[in-house]
C-alpha cells in the first residue's frame, strides 16, 4: 500500500494535467479504474482484517444439509 501512495504521490501532478481536462473516453475510464481501485481494494482489505466481528454468527453447513458422504455423490 505504501508502494501505491508513493506512486500516487509522485504522479498527481501529471495526472491532473494530461487527464483531468480530458472528455471521458474509453482511456480515461480505463486509466481512472485501473488508478483508483487499487485503493478501494486496500480500504477493503483492511476493513475486513480489522473489523469487530464479535457479533457474527457462523452457520455450519452440516447443520443445514446434514452429512454428506462421498459415497452418496459417486456411484463405487
Amino acid at each position: 500500500m505504501a508502494i501505491a501512495i508513493y506512486d500516487y504521490c509522485l504522479t498527481i501532478a501529471p495526472e491532473v494535467e494530461l487527464i483531468w481536462g480530458r472528455r471521458w473516453n474509453v482511456i480515461r475510464v480505463t486509466f481512472t479504474l485501473t488508478r483508483y481501485v487499487t485503493f478501494i481494494g486496500a480500504a477493503m482489505t483492511t476493513y475486513a482484517a480489522v473489523a469487530d466481528r464479535s457479533g457474527f454468527k457462523s452457520v455450519r453447513l452440516d447443520s443445514l444439509f446434514g452429512e454428506i458422504n462421498l459415497s452418496d455423490c459417486f456411484s463405487v
